[in-house]
């Protein structure tokens, strides 16, 4: 285990699940979501959603961390034990199976 001041992250992408390639400069959704447009923000909006509803996988959308391109999220795992661990990364394995998770 780390000790308890290590910062144990990772962005995780999943930009391939049908976000814009192209920034959307309209109008924002909220405050949370500036960095980005009012499409891309709803469609990372309804991915982090979906993590959580279907998968048991609560990450950070990068809307929420500024980031200017969707489909970035923040994983933080430093207070997991072994079988926590082990459990997040079965819920991923189950997340990438999924039909819409390869498209």
């Amino acid at each position: 285990h780390a000790c308890a001041h290590a910062r144990s992250r990772a962005w995780l992408e999943f930009q391939t699940g049908g976000f814009p390639a192209k920034r959307d400069e309209r109008k924002a959704v909220g405050i949370e979501e500036a960095a980005m447009g009012d499409r891309e923000a709803e469609m990372e909006r309804a991915l982090y959603l979906r993590l959580i509803h279907e998968f048991g996988l609560l990450l950070t959308p990068g809307a929420s961390m500024r980031t200017e391109s969707p489909g970035f999220f923040r994983c933080v795992f430093s207070a997991a034990d072994d079988t926590a661990f082990e459990v997040a990364l079965e819920r991923f394995a189950k997340f990438g199976a999924s039909p819409r998770a390869r498209r």
